[in-house]
């Protein structure tokens, strides 16, 4: 998870959320904020800003992204939890901007190192089955996405601009 801060704001990426694009736009070694929570961003005093991605596009998009790795069955397991697992209601009471993922590109440019897997309007609910959450948690997960693209602030890439100078 990417969770970086400024003296202006702090923003939040999930994987597979523009979050390698973040690593290096912000010129950051891949992974290194790993260590960083939810509780860390959600506390913070500054600005926070969310990259905000359909969860259904997201789960598809972790699983075709692990379908093109050369990982052992176990370690592909672990790899498409952490990188489709729903996280939204751990954020549902607090006060944050976003920016939507579909156009991120607007705000910074796409890394080199971006495995892209092109699901945007692809998956209208999927639903891949795993043993660390259900059906009921990703259709919980989508109405939050829908609730906040509603109730929250989306940050335009000018207001980007101003803040990242």
């Amino acid at each position: 998870m990417f969770i970086y801060d400024t003296n202006e704001f702090v923003i939040m990426a999930k994987p597979r959320c523009g979050s390698t694009s973040l690593y290096n736009f912000f010129n950051i070694e891949y992974n290194s904020l790993d260590n960083r929570n939810y509780t860390e961003w959600s506390n913070s005093s500054l600005r926070k800003i969310l990259v905000l991605r359909n969860p259904y596009d997201r789960i598809t998009s972790a699983y075709k992204l692990l379908q093109e790795l050369p990982f052992d069955a176990a370690t592909k397991s672990e790899m498409f939890i952490t990188h489709s697992c729903p996280y939204m209601w751990k954020i549902e009471n607090v006060d944050f901007e976003y920016i939507d993922f579909y156009k991120l590109n607007e705000y910074i440019p796409l890394s080199d190192n971006t495995i892209t897997t092109n699901t945007s309007n692809l998956s209208s609910k999927v639903y891949i089955s795993n043993d660390r959450y259900n059906k009921d948690l990703v259709e919980k997960e989508y109405n939050l996405y829908k609730m906040f693209l509603s109730t929250r602030k989306e940050i335009t890439p000018e207001e980007w601009n101003e803040i990242i100078k």
